[in-house]
């Protein structure tokens, strides 16, 4: 699992319905960004938007899927 956003790919340690806990620590504005998930060989991408930004304080990131 990955995060995409403004062309940084940040790994993922746990992914929830509406947030995400990322390996590396990272400060970053609110944006749009990608999620991937491959699970055996298959990937599926879909758009998030992280209204709060990533904070390095938190563990956990909110996101939106965007429709």
């Amino acid at each position: 699992m990955r995060l995409s956003v403004n062309g940084f790919s940040l790994g993922v340690r746990q992914l929830g319905p509406d947030f995400v806990i990322l390996r590396e620590t990272v400060e970053h504005e609110p944006c749009e960004g990608v999620m991937f998930l491959s699970i055996d060989g298959r990937e599926q991408r879909w758009r998030v938007k992280l209204e709060k930004g990533i904070s390095a304080a938190e563990v956990r990131t909110p996101m939106v899927a965007v429709v």
